[in-house]
């Protein structure tokens, strides 16, 4: 591969003052070779020309961009950018996200190379500067204890049942993938999920693939502002939908998969608006039961406190 890694920057209708933040975060990278690649998905106007003039005050060619005339979704857009990229390893990222520090595309090379994974995640800073900076006391995945680098404790059946049945989801925000899994991943869920690019994840799991997670921050991540994190109204409907799509493929494809109908007939129940039955079906597993009192317990206990924000301050004052 000619790069490390490609990273690809997505944009809809981006904020412009985070876009470039964004793009700085990455371009101070140090001791890894990367690209850059803007998948804008139909904005019409995502200041490309100021993209390209701000690419060229930094002296740095290694990017592309890749416009669409209309939008695709986000699985689409990043498959086309995938498909077009040059490097080993793929790391999506979205204006307001920042890299964590100009170590990040490094270290999660060398973690990569080290462990031989298809995917590896790290934590994530959720933060919001709207009106001021402020950090959550939050993660995702609350339980990481079962994504060991340690391969033989590894339970591929573990993961998928956090995943699938506790939804105790990685975000998507905090990962890296080889880039042969994630083209392949994103053309299996394509035609069924438009922007729930995180699934990508849970089908790698059920195919038997080891993810990890490293141990240190990898991201800066707006928290509140997109279609996944939106405080007041919850999830998207439209992530919901995809999801739902999403099982169904599952459990046409993999019917005697671990967990698959279970999670499937319970998001068939959800989006049909049968509140009762679905109720009933979660909250009578007690091992479900269990896992939320747990979540709440580390909720309670958990502090982001040990991050360093020099950097994140260098990006977004500039």
């Amino acid at each position: 591969m000619k790069y490390d890694f490609s990273v690809i920057v997505l944009s809809y209708h981006p904020n412009k003052e985070k876009l470039f933040a964004t793009l700085r975060s990455v371009l101070l990278q140090k001791d890894c070779r990367f690209e850059v690649i803007v998948a804008d998905d139909g904005s019409g106007e995502f200041y490309e020309p100021e993209i390209r003039a701000f690419f060229a005050e930094q002296s740095f060619e290694d990017y592309r961009i890749i416009g669409h005339e209309h939008n695709q979704g986000t699985v689409l857009n990043l498959l086309d950018a995938a498909d077009a990229a040059q490097g080993g390893y793929i790391k999506p990222i979205s204006p307001g996200d920042y890299l964590y520090d100009e170590l990040t595309l490094r270290d999660l090379k060398e973690f990569m190379d080290d462990q031989g994974v298809k995917a590896v995640f790290g934590d994530m800073v959720y933060y919001s500067a709207d009106p001021e900076f402020r950090v959550f006391n939050t993660r995702t995945p609350w339980d990481d204890s079962i994504y060991s680098c340690d391969a033989e404790q590894f339970d591929c059946r573990r993961s998928m049942k956090h995943q699938m049945v506790y939804l105790d989801n990685i975000s998507g925000a905090s990962v890296a993938y080889t880039k042969d899994a994630f083209c392949s991943g994103l053309r299996a869920i394509a035609g069924h999920v438009r922007y729930a690019e995180d699934a990508v994840l849970q089908l790698m799991v059920l195919q038997g693939d080891r993810i990890c997670k490293i141990p240190r921050f990898v991201v800066w991540y707006e928290y509140g502002t997109g279609i996944s994190t939106d405080l007041q109204a919850g999830p998207s409907p439209r992530l919901k939908q995809d999801f739902y799509r999403f099982y169904a493929m599952l459990h046409e494809q993999y019917p005697n998969a671990p967990y698959v109908g279970r999670t499937y007939h319970r998001w068939k129940l959800m989006m049909e608006g049968n509140k009762l039955e679905n109720l009933l079906r979660r909250f009578t597993q007690i091992d479900k039961l269990q896992f939320v009192l747990k979540k709440q317990v580390m909720m309670k206990n958990y502090t982001c406190s040990d991050y360093d924000d020099r950097f994140f301050r260098q990006v977004c004052e500039r």
